[in-house]
């Protein structure tokens, strides 16, 4: 990890030396000036490739956890998000190994990286979540791609469950931004002539 000031100087420069391998995918910067990375590691809990998450404040890390998830053994992670009680949620895709099609999984965990809950999104093609966020206290938005699968959002609980989907004129969302109660989705995809567009979505609830 490395922190630069606006001139691109370095400021702080952290090697996180871990006894595995550990694959960062994103990361992000809390409202108490932490920062917080997610991604997948070689410490494999029982055959099953885990979730890593890692906290540094100052340069210092905090902790370093890794998460197996359920009857799951590989993790695709592409992102992590901070919630409005300061908890977080890292989402991505898993499967087997022996399996064809990947599932989509949210993963939360406290902000002391104690695990709380975790949902597979399970559909017949492959699937994975390209990023997800709080849109208010305990509901969540979660955008999906996949082979055969029309993009979309998931609409989920405090408890992680599917409450609905939306489908209309989405397609693969690569950022969602709330503000306020609505919901910006920027998304890319082809149109009727086959050109590459760029979609900015709006709802709200």
């Amino acid at each position: 990890l490395i922190k630069l000031n606006n001139s691109g100087d370095s400021l702080t420069s952290v090697a996180n030396i871990e006894s595995y391998s550990v694959n960062y995918k994103d990361y992000i910067t809390t409202s108490t000036n932490e920062v917080v990375v997610a991604g997948s590691s070689g410490n494999f809990i029982s055959g099953k490739q885990p979730v890593y998450v890692a906290k540094y404040l100052n340069g210092v890390k905090i902790f370093s956890y890794n998460f197996a998830l359920t009857n799951y053994d590989e993790v695709y992670v592409n992102g992590i998000s901070e919630c409005y009680d300061g908890n977080y949620i890292v989402y991505g895709s898993c499967k087997n190994f022996s399996q064809t099609p990947r599932h989509g999984f949210i993963l939360k965990v406290d902000k002391n990286g104690s695990f709380i809950s975790e949902r597979i999104l399970v559909n017949n093609n492959d699937i994975q979540l390209t990023s997800a966020n709080e849109y208010m206290a305990n509901t969540y938005f979660v955008s999906v791609i996949g082979t055969g699968q029309q993009p979309g959002l998931y609409k989920l609980d405090s408890n992680l469950s599917l409450l609905s989907t939306i489908q209309n004129n989405i397609w693969s969302v690569n950022q969602l931004i709330i503000k306020g109660t609505t919901l910006f989705c920027a998304s890319f995809g082809s149109n009727a002539s086959s050109y590459e567009v760029v979609v900015l979505s709006k709802f709200s609830f």
